[in-house]
């Protein structure tokens, strides 16, 4: 025969056991967020490093630029949607500065070599923004 006592143990036990559940998927979310975040300031960091020498961008160096800044991008997107206070100072700095060597992003050698990477991710090569 079961007793309060033993129902209280039960309960008490599954509460602990979500608890410990909930935990573990937070921690989960915020290694997943950390990674994210890193592979993102990575790309950031080698786009920033390219853009150091403008003069010497040949076609190749432009289209790899906008793939590593949309990569950066999309992997800052998703760990904002594991962590949404994640910002990432460095890719808008890097945007900036890639704007001004473009002219705004309307260099033709810029465009034409970027093709791929400006229709993965319209958005962030707008000469509006």
């Amino acid at each position: 025969m079961s007793t309060k006592a033993d129902t209280a143990n039960v309960s008490d036990g599954w509460i602990a056991e979500v608890a410990s559940m909930r935990v573990e998927r937070h921690a989960a979310l915020m290694d997943e967020a950390e990674r994210h975040r890193d592979q993102a300031i990575r790309a950031a960091a080698r786009a920033q490093g390219l853009l150091a020498q403008p003069a010497t961008l040949d076609s190749y160096d432009w289209l790899l630029l906008a793939t590593l800044i949309v990569e950066a991008d999309d992997a800052l997107k998703t760990a904002q949607r594991h962590d949404p206070t994640i910002h990432l100072p460095i890719l808008g700095a890097v945007v900036e500065e890639l704007r001004e060597v473009t002219s705004n992003f309307s260099r033709p050698d810029f465009l034409a070599a970027t093709k791929p990477a400006r229709r993965q991710n319209p958005i962030l090569f707008d000469p509006r923004r």
